[in-house]
C-alpha cells in the first residue's frame, strides 16, 4: 500500500500541467540580457571617456584632477569586478557630462571622426579613412561642376556673340545692297564722279560684309551642330512653293528642249538664251531660298538654345556651384573646428539640391530689367548668390505669400 502511494506520488504530471507551468528560463534570459547591455553600455562609455580625455590632453586643456581620479576608479573597478557601485557609476556619468561640455563646440561624434586618438584610429581605421575622403569627394564634384559650368558659359557667350554679329551683318549687307541697287538703277552716264566712287566703295563694303556674314553663318551652323549632336536640319518647303517651283522649272526646260531640237536660227537662238536664263534664274532663286532657310532656321534654333541656356541650364549650374561653395566652406570650417560628422553630408546634399532648384527659380523673380538693392546684377550672379544662400529667395517667397494672403483676406472682407 505504501509502495503504491509512493509510486503514485512520484508519477509524472499530466501534459496540460506542464504547459501551464511558466518556464523559469525566460526571466533569467531577460536579466542576463539586461546585465550584458549594462556592461556593454558602461564599457563603451568608459572607452569614449578615454577618447575625450585624450582629446583634451592633446589640446592642452586643463582637467580637474578629481574628475580624472573618479573616472580611473570607475574604470579599475569595472575592469576587476565587471561591475561598479551606484555611487561610482553616478559620479562617472557626472564626470562624463562635464567632459562632454568641456569639448564644445566639438562633440563626441565629431571627435571620433575628425580628431581621434591613435588607438581609436587603429580600432576604426576604415571609418576614419572614409571620413577623410569626404572633402576629396566634394572637391572632385565641384571641380567637375566648375569645368561643366565654364564650358556651358563659354558655349553660351560664343553663341550669343555669333548670333548678334550675324544679325548685324545681315542687316548691314541688306542696306548696302539697297544702296547699290539705287545707284545701279540709274544710267551710268548720269552718275557723277563722286557717285561712281561711292558705288565702288559700296560694292567693296558689300563684298567684305558678305564674306564676314558667310563666316558667321558657317560658325553659327557649327555652334548649332554641337547641341544637335551633328544631326543636320532637314530642308522642307511648303507644298505650294514646291509646286510653283517645279511647274515653272519643268515648263522652261520643256521649251528649252523643244527649241534645241529645231533648226538653229537667230530667233531660235534668242529664245534658247532667254529660256536658259529663266532656268538659271529659277535655280539661283531656289538656292537662295535654301540658303535663307538654313540661315533663319539656324538663327531661330540658336535663339531658342540661348534662351534655354540663359533661363534654365546656366542658373541650375550656377545655383549648384553656389551651394557647393557654401558646402566646401562649411566642411573646411567644421574640419578646422573639429565639429564635422558624417551625418552632415545629408544636410550638404540637400543644400546642393536646394541651391540647384533655387537657382532655376531665381529667373521667375529677377530678370534683366529688374534691379536688386539699387544696383544692377546679372541673372547669372543672382542665381549663384541664391544658390549660396537660399534663405534670400525663401524670405522673398515668404513675403510674397504673406502679401497675397493679406490681399485675399482684405478682398473677402470688402466683399
Amino acid at each position: 500500500m505504501t509502495m503504491t502511494e509512493d509510486t503514485a506520488n512520484t508519477s509524472p504530471q499530466p501534459s496540460h500541467t506542464e504547459q501551464v507551468t511558466p518556464s523559469p528560463e525566460k526571466p533569467d534570459a531577460i536579466v542576463a540580457k539586461a546585465r550584458l547591455d549594462y556592461e556593454s553600455e558602461l564599457s563603451c562609455a568608459i572607452e569614449e571617456v578615454d577618447l575625450i580625455l585624450s582629446y583634451l590632453c592633446r589640446k592642452g586643456m586643463k582637467i580637474p584632477p578629481d574628475i580624472i581620479q573618479d573616472i580611473l576608479n570607475t574604470k579599475q573597478a569595472f575592469t576587476e569586478n565587471g561591475k561598479v557601485s551606484v555611487t561610482e557609476e553616478s559620479r562617472f556619468w557626472q564626470c562624463y557630462c562635464a567632459l562632454a561640455e568641456q569639448i564644445k563646440p566639438a562633440t563626441l561624434t565629431s571627435v571620433k571622426e575628425t580628431a581621434p586618438s591613435g588607438f581609436w584610429q587603429k580600432q576604426h581605421k576604415g571609418h576614419y579613412k572614409r571620413v577623410k575622403r569626404v572633402p576629396v569627394y566634394y572637391g572632385i564634384a565641384i571641380c567637375i561642376l566648375i569645368l561643366l559650368t565654364m564650358m556651358m558659359q563659354s558655349y553660351y557667350m560664343i553663341g550669343l556673340d555669333v548670333l548678334n554679329k550675324s544679325d548685324k551683318l545681315y542687316q548691314a549687307q541688306a542696306d548696302l545692297q539697297q544702296q547699290i541697287s539705287q545707284l545701279t538703277s540709274q544710267p551710268q552716264d548720269t552718275l557723277s564722279g563722286e557717285q561712281k566712287e561711292q558705288l565702288k566703295n559700296l560694292i567693296r563694303e558689300e563684298k567684305e560684309s558678305g564674306q564676314k556674314f558667310d563666316s558667321n553663318r558657317i560658325f553659327l551652323d557649327q555652334w548649332n551642330a554641337v547641341w544637335r549632336l551633328g544631326i543636320q536640319p532637314q530642308i522642307r518647303f511648303s507644298e505650294y512653293d514646291d509646286y510653283i517651283y517645279h511647274k515653272k522649272l519643268s515648263t522652261a526646260q520643256k521649251q528649252l528642249e523643244q527649241l534645241k531640237t529645231q533648226e538653229r536660227t537667230r530667233q531660235i537662238t534668242r529664245k534658247i538664251v532667254r529660256y536658259q536664263k529663266v532656268v538659271d534664274q529659277l535655280t539661283s532663286e531656289r538656292q537662295l531660298q535654301i540658303s535663307n532657310y538654313l540661315f533663319f532656321g539656324a538663327r531661330i534654333s540658336a535663339g531658342h538654345m540661348i534662351d534655354l541656356l540663359e533661363g534654365y541650364i546656366l542658373p541650375l549650374l550656377l545655383g549648384s556651384l553656389g551651394a557647393f561653395t557654401l558646402v566646401l566652406r562649411s566642411i573646411y570650417q567644421s574640419f578646422k573646428e573639429e565639429t564635422f560628422t558624417v551625418k552632415s553630408c545629408l544636410d550638404y546634399n540637400l543644400r546642393i539640391l536646394l541651391g540647384s532648384v533655387m537657382g532655376i527659380s531665381s529667373g521667375m523673380i529677377f530678370n534683366k530689367e529688374q534691379t536688386v538693392i539699387d544696383a544692377e546684377y546679372s541673372p547669372m550672379l543672382i542665381a549663384f548668390l541664391i544658390g549660396y544662400n537660399v534663405e534670400i529667395l525663401f524670405s522673398l517667397m515668404d513675403n510674397l505669400a504673406r502679401r497675397l494672403s493679406q490681399t485675399d483676406v482684405s478682398g473677402k472682407r470688402m466683399s
